[in-house]
Protein backbone atom coordinates (compact mmCIF):
# COMPACT_ATOMS: atom_id res chain seq x y z
CA UNK A 1 0.00 0.00 0.00
CA UNK A 2 2.83 2.21 0.95
CA UNK A 3 4.20 1.86 -2.69
CA UNK A 4 1.00 2.65 -4.19
CA UNK A 5 0.66 5.70 -2.36
CA UNK A 6 4.64 6.76 -3.71
CA UNK A 7 3.48 5.88 -6.83
CA UNK A 8 0.26 7.80 -6.53
CA UNK A 9 2.26 10.83 -5.07
CA UNK A 10 4.79 10.81 -7.21
CA UNK A 11 2.49 10.92 -10.62
CA UNK A 12 0.40 14.38 -9.43
CA UNK A 13 3.55 15.60 -8.99
CA UNK A 14 4.80 14.39 -12.21
CA UNK A 15 8.39 13.23 -11.15
CA UNK A 16 10.28 10.00 -11.28
CA UNK A 17 10.81 7.28 -8.87
CA UNK A 18 14.16 6.28 -7.43
CA UNK A 19 14.06 2.43 -6.33
CA UNK A 20 17.64 0.73 -5.83
CA UNK A 21 19.17 3.48 -7.93
CA UNK A 22 16.86 2.59 -10.72
CA UNK A 23 14.83 5.69 -12.30
CA UNK A 24 11.26 4.76 -13.03
CA UNK A 25 9.15 6.98 -15.00
CA UNK A 26 5.86 7.09 -13.32
CA UNK A 27 4.25 7.69 -16.69
CA UNK A 28 5.44 4.57 -17.69
CA UNK A 29 4.30 2.62 -14.16
CA UNK A 30 0.69 4.29 -14.35
CA UNK A 31 0.07 3.45 -18.20
CA UNK A 32 0.82 -0.26 -17.44
CA UNK A 33 -1.13 -0.87 -14.47
CA UNK A 34 -4.09 0.53 -16.44
CA UNK A 35 -3.44 -2.04 -18.93
CA UNK A 36 -3.51 -4.47 -16.32
CA UNK A 37 -6.52 -3.56 -14.56
CA UNK A 38 -8.35 -3.19 -18.14
CA UNK A 39 -7.68 -6.53 -18.86
CA UNK A 40 -8.32 -7.50 -15.19
CA UNK A 41 -11.57 -6.01 -15.76
CA UNK A 42 -12.35 -7.50 -19.28
CA UNK A 43 -11.71 -10.97 -17.89
CA UNK A 44 -14.70 -10.20 -14.87
CA UNK A 45 -16.61 -9.16 -17.57
CA UNK A 46 -16.64 -11.92 -19.75
CA UNK A 47 -16.36 -14.25 -16.58
CA UNK A 48 -19.81 -12.95 -16.14
CA UNK A 49 -21.39 -12.98 -19.22
CA UNK A 50 -20.91 -16.75 -18.89
CA UNK A 51 -22.43 -17.17 -16.34
CA UNK A 52 -25.12 -15.08 -17.20
CA UNK A 53 -25.91 -17.30 -20.51
CA UNK A 54 -25.74 -20.82 -18.20
CA UNK A 55 -28.64 -19.13 -16.51
CA UNK A 56 -30.40 -17.09 -19.44
CA UNK A 57 -29.34 -19.19 -22.83
CA UNK A 58 -28.36 -15.80 -24.32
CA UNK A 59 -26.02 -13.08 -23.55
CA UNK A 60 -27.90 -9.61 -22.32
CA UNK A 61 -29.13 -7.61 -25.15
CA UNK A 62 -27.71 -4.70 -23.84
CA UNK A 63 -27.40 -2.01 -26.59
CA UNK A 64 -23.62 -0.40 -24.51
CA UNK A 65 -21.17 -1.41 -22.37
CA UNK A 66 -22.86 0.96 -19.36
CA UNK A 67 -26.02 -0.90 -19.73
CA UNK A 68 -24.36 -4.18 -19.67
CA UNK A 69 -22.68 -3.19 -16.60
CA UNK A 70 -26.10 -2.14 -15.29
CA UNK A 71 -27.90 -5.29 -16.27
CA UNK A 72 -24.85 -7.43 -15.18
CA UNK A 73 -24.62 -5.75 -11.33
CA UNK A 74 -28.77 -5.79 -11.18
CA UNK A 75 -29.20 -9.56 -11.85
CA UNK A 76 -26.30 -10.00 -9.43
CA UNK A 77 -23.41 -11.22 -11.86
CA UNK A 78 -21.16 -8.26 -10.52
CA UNK A 79 -21.05 -7.45 -7.36
CA UNK A 80 -20.87 -3.39 -8.26
CA UNK A 81 -20.64 -1.47 -11.03
CA UNK A 82 -17.68 0.89 -10.47
CA UNK A 83 -16.34 -0.83 -13.95
CA UNK A 84 -15.47 2.32 -16.52
CA UNK A 85 -17.81 1.42 -19.27
CA UNK A 86 -16.28 4.15 -21.28
CA UNK A 87 -13.47 1.47 -22.37
CA UNK A 88 -15.33 -1.35 -23.06
CA UNK A 89 -17.21 -1.84 -26.50
CA UNK A 90 -19.87 -4.71 -25.91
CA UNK A 91 -22.41 -5.67 -28.84
CA UNK A 92 -24.43 -8.16 -28.62
CA UNK A 93 -24.83 -10.86 -31.92
CA UNK A 94 -26.90 -13.01 -33.30
CA UNK A 95 -30.07 -12.47 -30.77
CA UNK A 96 -27.72 -12.69 -27.48
CA UNK A 97 -26.19 -16.19 -28.74
CA UNK A 98 -22.42 -14.15 -29.11
CA UNK A 99 -21.06 -11.35 -28.07
CA UNK A 100 -18.26 -9.36 -29.42
CA UNK A 101 -16.25 -7.29 -25.92
CA UNK A 102 -13.16 -5.02 -26.32
CA UNK A 103 -11.57 -2.54 -24.63
CA UNK A 104 -11.30 1.20 -26.36
CA UNK A 105 -7.68 2.06 -27.30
Amino acid sequence: MQSLITILIALSIGSAILVNGVNLNTKDIVDTTKIVVNQTNLHQLKTALELYYLDYNKYPLANDSAALIDTLTEKGYLEDNTLEANIFNYTALKDGQNYDLEIIG
